[in-house]
């Protein structure tokens, strides 16, 4: 049963697309706070150190690349508004660009915004993003049925556009996604990626380094630009390849299922997944993790701080194994620390009291238990036949299932209950294995797999059993 939970108007208030606490105003206020969480933040200190061994040794540049869809041309740097519009105008000309951001994440609740990376075949661009320009076009643009985006890995570029137009990203052609139908691995580096698809790796990229330094170095921005340079020529060849094999219908599926807003949306359910120790957890001290979870997002939010810095898993696990009922029992937390105590006290508690008060058929679903040694062999047989059949099409397996969604649905089989076929029922999933798997886990066709040159093949017939 869906869990139910979660306090609605909490669910509402820690909505992901929601940014009342991003405002330009809160970024000028939390910008000092920011530069003293830099000093003692980890990460951020290690991202200022390669920044300055970067820079006291650059790398090389790409080399470059003869192809007619890949721009010779220097990058522009967008600064203005009018600049801008020039460039978006361009861009609607052409009907599609690619896309790309740098930014830095672990010092703020949403990620600071440093770069905007934009190409098509015929220019190159780098917006300021950290100027006082109108960022709203962009976003409009990328939520544009009718322009076509070229994104490498875009999950998080992607964001922004629902969170600050309430709409999600449309239209958008993710490579990392589409080269995994092309008989390439998932997930590809962009710099794998370009030497398959075009004979050149990309130069060594700057990706953890101080974005948001200003001025930005001719370096820095030449390494943004290259991010986005190849965009065109790459999308050109990866189509040419999937119209080829038939499977472009499937590659756009899934790069539009990619955009679906839900994975952009604050979901204390999942986020509650991802917690390190929750598998670890009873069904009803998850329930108590999933409203400890909202509490954190709330006062990281509100705080400007990324959710683990605010409150780490560690404290989460603790807090719902052993509930406390009382704010003094609150400050006997070993792993709590006390400014996170004193802040949101009654909320913690409040939050432990819902989780308690659930009923128990309404609690979080269980994890999928430890498999015995014959079902573990069994679960491993059949994920690994599904595995070959997808290589055989040309399709990472990645993309396609996870071994959890296997074990659900041998067991469904094993149960003879009906098959438990989750995501494998819809969709490309569907032509590509769900049938398949339905036939022949009843025993109505065999799959012959055979080896030619470098390429694994695969021929399914009807079983002898089914046709007689």
């Amino acid at each position: 049963m869906e869990y139910s939970g979660i306090d609605s108007e909490l669910i509402k208030h820690t909505s992901f697309y929601r940014s009342e606490f991003m405002t330009p105003d809160s970024n000028t206020n939390n910008s000092r706070k920011r530069r003293r969480r830099r000093k003692s933040n980890p990460r951020a200190n290690l991202r200022r150190l390669q920044h300055e061994e970067v820079m006291n040794d650059l790398p090389a540049a790409t080399a470059q690349v003869d192809h007619e869809l890949v721009p010779t041309c220097e990058h522009e740097f967008v600064e203005t508004n009018d600049q801008l519009e020039d460039l978006l105008q361009h861009v609607r000309g052409v009907g599609k660009f690619t896309y790309d951001t740098e930014f830095i994440g672990e010092v703020s609740y949403w990620p600071k915004l440093c770069l905007i990376q934009i190409g098509t075949h015929e220019r190159v661009a780098v917006v300021d993003a950290m100027t006082d320009i109108d960022l709203t076009p962009i976003w409009e643009a990328i939520a544009d049925e009718d322009l076509e985006k070229i994104v490498h890995a875009g999950e998080q570029d992607l964001e922004p556009v629902v969170r600050h137009l309430d709409r999600p990203a449309a239209n958008v052609f993710d490579m990392q996604i589409a080269a995994g139908f092309t008989g390439l691995p998932y997930p590809l580096s962009l710099t794998r990626l370009m030497q398959q698809t075009l004979g050149t790796k990309l130069g060594k990229g700057l990706t953890f380094t101080s974005w948001d330094e200003r001025p930005i170095s001719a370096a820095h921005l030449r390494y943004a630009a290259d991010d986005v340079r190849y965009g065109a020529a790459i999308h050109h060849e990866l189509v040419t390849r999937l119209e080829s094999s038939g499977r472009l219908d499937w590659a756009r599926q899934a790069c539009t299922a990619a955009c679906d807003r839900r994975l952009f949306e604050f979901d204390p359910r999942l986020a509650a997944k991802r917690v390190r120790g929750a598998k670890s957890l009873s069904a009803k001290h998850r329930a108590i993790l999933i409203e400890l979870v909202a509490v954190r997002d709330v006062g990281a939010r509100e705080r400007d701080l990324p959710p683990r810095s605010y409150l780490k898993d560690e404290s989460l696990i603790d807090l719902a194994k052993k509930p406390p009922r009382t704010r003094e029992e609150l400050f006997e937390v070993k792993r709590l620390p006390i400014t996170v105590a004193e802040q949101m006290g009654d909320q913690i508690i409040e939050a432990i009291e819902r989780g308690l008060a659930l009923p128990r058929d309404q609690r979080p679903e269980k994890p999928i238990r430890d498999e015995l040694p014959a079902e573990r062999f069994a679960v491993d047989s059949l994920w690994t036949y599904l595995q070959t059949h997808c290589f055989a099409n040309g399709v990472d397996p990645t993309l396609v299932a996870t071994r959890d969604e296997i074990v659900r649905l041998f067991r469904s089989h094993r149960g003879g209950n009906g098959l438990e076929l989750g995501r494998l029922k819809e969709g490309w999933r569907h032509e590509l294995i769900g049938e398949w798997l339905v036939q022949t886990l009843a025993g109505e066709v065999n799959t012959h797999f055979s080896w030619s040159g470098e390429v694994l093949n695969s021929d399914t017939n009807q079983s002898a059993d089914a046709v007689n």
